[in-house]
């Protein structure tokens, strides 16, 4: 939704028609090679690698310097974005029309929802604010 919303406000334009054919083509090909057993299943796509190329295009992806920069000023939230099931929260913490604080809930509430991780977040003492998340009680 925010490349469509970029694309009509005209804060991006769509790559030459020349450009889209070979990038289709390219990505065909490795579809291809890394789908190698599913090649009667068309559409097939590599969600991160799909993800992390419109993240790039927006101007949200989670670089090196990003994710150090997330490491220094929220422990809590690097560990989730690292740690946690790959989601599309991620990619609300920087960039154009970012919702940095809605982002930081979610993937609080991503990773402590799942087995094993509440145990560990709290072994490197990123306990919850008072053990509460959203409307989940931790203890």
């Amino acid at each position: 939704a925010r490349y469509i919303s970029m694309l009509l406000s005209g804060e991006r334009v769509l790559p030459p028609k020349e450009v889209m054919l070979k990038l289709t083509e390219l990505e065909a090909e490795q579809e291809m090679w890394q789908f190698t057993s599913a090649k009667r299943v068309k559409g097939l796509v590599d969600f991160l690698i799909y993800m992390d190329g419109m993240a790039d295009i927006i101007g949200c992806y989670l670089n090196f310097w990003r994710m150090l920069h997330l490491l220094v000023t929220s422990p809590r939230t690097w560990y989730s974005v690292n740690f946690s099931p790959i989601g599309g929260v991620q990619y609300r913490l920087y960039g154009p029309d970012a919702k940095v604080e809605y982002a930081k809930k979610v993937s609080a509430v991503e990773t402590l929802s799942h087995s094993g991780s509440n145990y560990i977040l709290q072994a490197l003492g990123y306990a919850a604010m008072d053990g509460e998340i959203g409307n989940r009680k931790y203890e």
